[in-house]
């Protein structure tokens, strides 16, 4: 069954360098994708191969046709939550809460844990790890950000982990990690932000971002974003600080919000940064107005989007997945300025073990 919503806005595009400007009617048609596979919380979608995934509160699924029906995996039970999916290729990886990292080569049909060289906690003589926050892949290193439970290298595929916490600035203490402009980028829950332009070998500290945890990462117009726990922020080269543009986001009045919205995620199609807030649905940002507009599903909390092929995909904390049909928009092409992305050639191959 499909519930179908509606949501209509107009934006002013100003195309640089020309007399003229034209008007983009972007209208988007919510489906709710329901085709009686239980799906509650979805907190994470990925594409690639002409296939959607998602981890959901029931395991990872899969969809060959845009969404109209899921598949389950092998992967998934009531204790395996999953925390994060990268894919690459036909290979799919998968961060769970407690029960590590799992790689499948064929799609999803048949998995391998990874957890050799990662640090656990026996309680009681159950054996579990921390939460995977982010599988990041540049070339061929793995980087695995484990929250409180350290940060580690593969290069070979997640088969062993090289722990990198007293090597790396704060290595023990990230939550979020992407890599842009041929550096690092990492953020802790304090607000710290650091960035490596040298494989991880130095660090040069950054302001402190005023969004708190960051929960999602996204460039635009060569432009880097940090959806936050308290906002969005948006890094300035020229001042070498983080600016906020909020103007148009709903404002949380609740005592602990400090004024801010939460914002769990971010998806990008051609000029435009879409945003999955909490209880508030999707948010559009304009870059030329520098303001965001209401796109939809207001009342849902938005913990997963994504932009994969004509739709823009939403996963929903109570209430499944969602997608809408996106026109064609045209991407605005903006140079980032800076370094290359790095080859990660200089890494250490030891790997060891910590208690």
């Amino acid at each position: 069954m499909w519930t179908r919503l509606c949501t209509r806005i107009v934006f002013l595009v100003i195309v640089a360098g020309t007399a003229w400007a034209q008007e983009l009617d972007l209208e988007l048609e919510w489906i709710r994708l329901d085709n009686g596979t239980p799906m509650h919380y979805v907190s994470v979608l990925e594409g690639a191969d002409h296939r959607l995934y998602a981890g959901t509160s029931v395991g990872l699924l899969f969809s060959k046709n845009d969404g109209n029906t899921w598949s389950p995996t092998t992967f998934g039970n009531e204790d395996e939550v999953i925390t994060t999916l990268t894919i690459d290729g036909n290979t799919v990886y998968v961060g769970t809460w407690r029960h590590g990292i799992f790689r499948s080569d064929d799609a999803g049909e048949t998995w391998k844990p990874l957890n050799e060289g990662l640090r656990f906690q026996d309680l009681d003589g159950e054996h579990f790890y921390g939460t995977v926050r982010h599988i990041l892949i540049i070339d061929d290193t793995i980087i695995n950000v484990m929250y409180h439970w350290g940060t580690y290298i593969s290069t070979d595929r997640g088969e062993t982990w090289h722990d990198v916490s007293e090597e790396w600035y704060w290595g023990n203490g990230i939550y979020a990690i992407t890599a842009f402009d041929g550096y690092l980028w990492t953020a802790l829950s304090t607000n710290s932000m650091a960035r490596s332009p040298d494989d991880g070998q130095t660090w040069q500290n950054l302001p402190r971002s005023q969004c708190d945890r960051t929960n999602d990462w996204a460039v635009l117009q060569g432009q880097l974003y940090v959806a936050g726990q308290k906002g969005v922020g948006r890094w300035s080269e020229t001042l070498q600080t983080w600016e906020y543009p909020m103007d148009g986001l709903p404002i949380d009045n609740t005592e602990d919000s400090n004024d801010r919205p939460y914002v769990y995620s971010f998806a990008v199609r051609g000029g435009y940064l879409f945003a999955g807030l909490a209880t508030h649905g999707v948010y559009v940002f304009d870059a030329q107005s520098e303001t965001w507009s209401a796109m939809g599903l207001q009342g849902l909390s938005i913990d997963a989007l994504l932009s994969y092929g004509d739709g823009l995909y939403v996963g929903t904390r109570d209430n499944g997945i969602y997608r809408a049909e996106l026109p064609v928009i045209p991407p605005v092409s903006v140079q980032p300025h800076g370094k290359t992305v790095t080859t990660w050639a200089r890494l250490k191959q030891t790997t060891h073990k910590r208690d």
